[in-house]
């Protein structure tokens, strides 16, 4: 049957946790997350300077877990304007 929708019953559904509790970063690529521990990220450093707001942590059918984070990132810093010229040489010609 290839085209139509399969319907699946409750019993199949991805479990899953979310939490609120204060994440902590960890050096480069690890996070303290309560109840878990220490978990290895994907990502080198990308968390440094956000906040954690959520997580949610993901058991697939397969049996490989998966952390989705919800941060907030602060606005980067505004350069005062100098009002002196800038040239770009872009090796044109």
């Amino acid at each position: 049957m290839f085209g139509n929708d399969r319907f699946h019953s409750r019993k199949y559904l991805k479990k899953s946790y979310t939490g609120k509790s204060i994440i902590k970063t960890a050096g480069k690529r690890y996070l303290k997350i309560p109840k878990l521990g220490y978990v290895k990220t994907s990502k080198n450093g990308v968390l440094q300077n956000t906040k954690i707001k959520r997580y949610t942590v993901l058991l697939e059918p397969t049996g490989k877990y998966y952390l989705s984070l919800q941060v907030e990132i602060s606005e980067p810093e505004k350069y005062s304007l100098t009002g002196k010229r800038v040239g770009i040489d872009v090796g044109v010609g």
